[in-house]
Formats: structure tokens, C-alpha cells, sequence
């Protein structure tokens, strides 16, 4: 996909061509009762945000996110919580899978936890194993970005 984007004045222009590229986002989200006061907001930010990198990418940085794609995982303390420490999502490729992104991230609640601390490094163990993007076209860029929240 090619663009053009200009810079400067009328008589000082540049013409740069947009890069494709391939993302992956993975969303590591605390689950803990603590994050009550905030999930509401946390959950607005993890569905708005990649939306937000497309627009900024593409207008500060000539990068079209050609395929985006979202993973969650939503964590609380496995000393505590058990089997409700994890809630891991698939990569969502959105926008096709917009809905069903939407409906796991809605889904996620905070509750449990104790005084051990919550497995946020665990959360960010599982997410640099995802099964990241992958491409033989050298021409597409692949970005591989974690997020936490906490």
C-alpha cells in the first residue's frame, strides 16, 4: 500500500511511501480485586487503544498496520485465586474479530487476590511466548508489543 504523505511547505516537499506492517498487541490486565476502582477504565483503554496506535502510527510514522491482531490475558494471585488466576484469551484479528475481542475484554472482572502479590510476571512470561506474527515478505514490518496494566 502506498500513500503519500507531505512535509514542510509548498515549495519544500517530501514524498514518503507508508510501510506495511504486521502487530501484535498482548493486553497482560491485573485482575485483582484492587483494580476494582479502575477495571471500567482499564477495559475502555485495552478496546480503544489499538485504535488509537493505527491512527498515530499511520500519521507520525507512515506505518499502516496491515494486520492487527489482540491477546489478553487477564490476571490475579495464584496462591489465592487458583484456577481463576489466568484468563487468556486467542489473538483476536481485528478488525474481523472485533465483537468477540469486545465481549472477552467485557467479560473481565477483578476480584480475589490476597497479600501475596499478584502474578504479574507471570502474565508477562505467558505473553513473550505468544505465538507471535510471522511473515516471509522482508518488506513487512512485525511489531510485538506487551502491555501491562496493573
Amino acid at each position: 500500500m502506498s500513500r503519500e504523505f507531505s512535509f514542510g511547505d509548498k515549495e519544500d516537499k517530501e514524498t514518503l511511501d507508508v510501510m506495511e506492517t504486521y502487530a501484535d498487541i498482548v493486553y497482560c490486565i491485573d485482575l485483582t480485586s484492587s483494580m476494582t476502582p479502575i477495571i471500567n477504565k482499564v477495559k475502555e483503554t485495552a478496546r480503544q487503544l489499538h485504535s488509537d496506535l493505527q491512527q498515530m502510527m499511520l500519521k507520525n510514522y507512515q506505518r499502516d498496520i496491515k494486520r492487527l491482531r489482540i491477546k489478553v490475558i487477564g490476571f490475579r494471585d495464584a496462591y489465592c485465586d487458583g484456577q481463576l488466576s489466568f484468563e487468556i484469551s486467542k489473538f483476536f484479528n481485528l478488525p474481523a474479530e472485533t465483537e468477540a475481542f469486545q465481549t472477552f475484554v467485557n467479560s473481565l472482572t477483578a476480584k480475589g487476590g490476597g497479600d501475596i502479590p499478584e502474578n504479574s510476571l507471570e502474565a508477562l512470561a505467558l505473553a513473550m511466548k505468544s505465538d507471535w506474527c510471522q511473515t516471509l515478505d522482508n518488506n513487512i514490518r512485525r511489531r510485538h508489543i506487551i502491555v501491562l496494566f496493573t
